[in-house]
């Protein structure tokens, strides 16, 4: 936050709250911007009730599909984000798979979002079944078809007639340039995105939509699959039992946990794994630069730090999700310049945003 946008945030825990208490009774009106670990705040009532009790002006919590409810059990972590929220002017949820834990949690988020327009589930679920007619609406809108009566009747439902029917005259009218009628067009269909369903509270983002990323490019290696991979999966699909096709295809793509099920959790797989060979191939071929290898898992990531160093001497730093922040913090002060500096990045896949966001600018 601090090198993309100037704003210096302040990490809390309970360290941190101890350091503060000389400067104020609650620690957390000793800063302007705080980031703070939803299960800090769970796990400790007294400094949740502090975070209450401070005058915030924006929530924003991160993962937010992450927040289990049901009616009658909501989690613990979404009481605390509920309370934070009631006392807090402005609300931001941030996920990028927000139905992940089911259609009731979708709900959920939304209601914490406005709880008076979101009260209750099966309302909200009887409202989602009106929405087909309104899609057809607005695909008709978008494609410059002519408006049957039937879709004419259901936004006259949605909207005001008196902001509707002027809008639809310029739409179907023949002598109005046909750029004035994409803009009213447009304006219709925002109109209708914001006084309609989730438009006023759900905003998505794609990487189609938002300028300044660069271009991907896939670059594949395929590299042969050693014997003792071929021997363990073989037996493997022998004692598998009843698996489905889709849970025997998820643990084809880690073959070397299969390997370790029959040669114990100690078998160093990567001493005949092509990947490792290749991958260190790779990395002297470019000793120059700066490599970020993305793993599934933290184990994964871990045994790889261990190969590269045991195998070439070669230094790598490793971040997963059990890793303090403070892990990721200490590669600012690394110049890549410095002739022992980090040349290789192990990251576990869900902990990659936590990295991304903290390397130094030379990365």
């Amino acid at each position: 936050m601090m090198r993309r946008f100037n704003l210096h945030f302040s990490i809390f825990d309970e360290e941190r709250c101890v350091e503060a208490f000389a400067d104020a009774a609650n620690p957390f009106d000793t800063a302007q911007y705080v980031l703070c670990s939803l299960d800090f705040l769970r796990k400790s009532r007294r400094r949740f009730e502090q975070a209450l009790e401070a005058d915030w002006d924006l929530l924003v919590v991160d993962e937010a599909h992450h927040l289990e409810w049901s009616e009658d059990k909501p989690s613990r972590q979404y009481q605390v984000v509920e309370a934070l929220a009631e006392k807090t002017p402005g609300v931001l949820l941030l996920t990028a798979t927000p139905e992940q834990l089911g259609h009731e949690s979708h709900f959920a988020r939304l209601r914490l979002l406005d709880p008076d327009r979101f009260y209750d589930y099966e309302t909200f679920v009887e409202e989602e079944r009106q929405y087909a007619p309104v899609a057809e609406a607005v695909s008709r809108l978008l494609s410059g078809e002519t408006l049957d009566n039937d879709a004419k009747n259901t936004l006259v439902e949605l909207l005001p007639e008196r902001d509707i029917e002027p809008m639809l005259r310029i739409i179907e009218a023949g002598d109005v340039d046909s750029e004035q009628q994409e803009t009213v067009r447009r304006e219709l269909i925002d109109n209708l995105m914001d006084r309609h369903g989730t438009g006023r509270v759900l905003f998505r983002n794609t990487r189609a939509a938002i300028k300044g990323f660069p271009q991907r490019h896939l670059n594949m290696y395929p590299l042969p699959l050693p014997t003792q991979y071929q021997t363990a999966m073989r037996v493997a699909s022998m004692m598998g039992g009843k698996m489905s096709d889709e849970q025997k295809a998820v643990k084809l793509l880690y073959p070397e946990d299969i390997f370790q099920e029959f040669e114990g959790e100690s078998a160093t797989w990567w001493h005949f794994d092509p990947r490792v060979n290749w991958l260190l191939d790779m990395l002297k071929a470019n000793r120059q630069e700066k490599v970020l290898v993305i793993c599934a898992r933290a184990q994964t990531a871990l045994i790889l730090e261990q190969a590269l160093r045991e195998r070439e001497g070669i230094r790598a730093t490793v971040f997963h999700e059990a890793c303090r922040s403070s892990s990721v913090t200490k590669l600012r002060h690394t110049s890549p310049k410095r002739k022992r500096a980090h040349k290789c990045f192990c990251v576990q896949k869900s902990a990659l945003k936590a990295v991304t966001s903290s390397l130094p600018t030379s990365w």
